[in-house]
């Protein structure tokens, strides 16, 4: 494989079941060539968790299935654009830029409530793998979070640091 065919690809706005669609489909085009792949994120929305979730397991196996190295350039990554960033082997976060990781939430409609109160099993369990997900990642890398700073993110469902701290922490490995 030449080691300098790299693909860029830009997530911008809101990450919906669309958007990621689009860029997978993008990626695929590319992987008989593909030794690198750029992902470049511009999102203060975020994302959807089930699109989210399933992006982040075909970026997953594409690294693994097709030995293609993931990098990400951040502007702005919240929620689910977070998550999906944190995939990536290198991680560069714009000086000026914002990172901030949110474990998921759930929107429940009325109608999605049975009649005994309960939510179907289906709607919790993206919200679950999501979930799963991000702490693996998170536990990969090093030096990692501070117990302070993942209480946080426990407590409160969202963690945002300054750039240099996110550098500190390792989850990014270089500011622009």
């Amino acid at each position: 494989m030449n080691n300098t065919n790299n693909t860029v690809v830009l997530l911008r706005g809101e990450l919906t079941k669309k958007r990621l669609d689009r860029a997978r489909l993008e990626m695929l085009q590319q992987i008989p060539t593909a030794t690198s792949l750029t992902l470049v994120i511009d999102s203060q929305e975020g994302g959807y968790t089930k699109p989210a979730c399933e992006f982040v397991e075909f970026l997953t196996k594409l690294r693994q299935q097709h030995g293609v190295s993931i990098k990400t350039r951040i502007y702005n990554a919240y929620s689910a654009a977070a998550g999906i960033a944190l995939v990536a082997e290198e991680r560069e976060l714009d000086s000026k830029g914002a990172l901030e990781l949110h474990i998921g939430s759930l929107v429940i409609e009325s109608n999605e409530v049975g009649t005994d109160n309960t939510i179907s099993p289906r709607l919790v369990e993206y919200l679950h793998r999501w979930k799963n997900l991000l702490y693996a990642r998170l536990d990969t890398i090093k030096p990692g979070l501070t117990p302070q700073n993942l209480a946080r993110l426990n407590a409160t469902n969202h963690l945002h640091l300054t750039p240099d701290e996110w550098l500190q922490s390792g989850v990014v490995t270089k500011l622009f």
